[in-house]
C-alpha cells in the first residue's frame, strides 16, 4: 500500500506527468505541516548558478552551492544541516536532518572552517501550501510520498537524479516510472 504520509520528515515525489515547472519531476522535503497552518518544504534537486557567497556578501569567499527551494519568498535563505542542537534554534525534520537555526552562529562556524559542504545545503525560497491545499493535491495524486533520510540530502551523488533515485528505492511500479516520457501525449 502506498505511503500517503505528507507530514514533516517525508518527501513529496512528483508524479511523472506533473507539469508545474516548479515541481516537474522533483522531490520536496516537508519541513512543516499543520492542518491549520498549511505546509512548507524545500525542493531538493534544483541547483542554481550561484553560490552562498554570491547571495550573502559577508560570506563572499565561500562557494557553497545554492538550491532553489521553491517558488515562495525567493528573497529568503533556508538551510538543511546535520549539526543538530549544536546550532541553536534548529528544527529537527527527521533523524540526522535539521532545518534552520541561528544564522549568525552558522556564519562563525563557516568562517572557522567547521562546516563542510557535505554537512549543509542552502536554499533560496521555499515551497508552501495553504491549509488543505496539499491534502487536495494528494487526493488528485499529484504526489507520492516517501520517508526522508538525511542521506537523501547529504549523499555525495548528484541531487539532479534524486527523483529517479527515490523511485528506484520505492521499487515495484514506481521504478518503471523513471522511463515514462515527460509529456503523457508521447506515451
Amino acid at each position: 500500500m502506498e505511503n500517503k504520509d505528507y507530514s514533516k520528515g517525508n518527501l513529496l515525489v512528483a508524479e511523472p506527468f506533473l507539469q508545474d515547472p516548479n515541481f516537474k519531476r522533483s522531490v520536496t522535503l516537508i519541513c512543516e505541516h499543520s492542518p491549520e497552518e498549511g505546509s512548507a518544504g524545500l525542493v531538493l534537486g534544483k541547483k542554481m548558478n550561484m553560490t552562498l557567497g554570491d547571495a550573502i556578501p559577508d560570506l563572499k569567499k565561500h562557494k557553497y552551492p545554492l538550491y532553489l527551494g521553491g517558488p515562495v519568498a525567493n528573497d529568503t535563505l533556508h538551510f538543511l544541516h546535520n549539526f543538530g542542537e549544536e546550532l541553536d534554534g534548529s528544527n529537527e525534520v527527521c533523524e540526522g536532518l535539521w532545518w534552520g537555526g541561528n544564522f549568525e552562529r552558522l556564519k562563525i562556524m563557516i568562517d572557522l572552517g567547521a562546516v563542510s559542504p557535505d554537512d549543509i545545503r542552502f536554499f533560496i525560497g521555499y515551497s508552501g501550501w495553504a491549509p488543505g491545499q496539499l491534502e487536495m493535491e494528494m487526493q488528485e495524486e499529484s504526489w507520492f510520498t516517501h520517508p526522508a533520510r538525511a542521506e537523501h540530502i547529504f549523499k555525495k551523488q548528484s541531487t539532479d537524479s534524486l527523483w529517479e533515485q527515490i523511485l528506484l528505492e520505492k521499487g515495484g511500479q514506481y521504478k518503471q516510472m523513471i522511463n515514462y516520457p515527460e509529456d503523457p501525449q508521447l506515451n
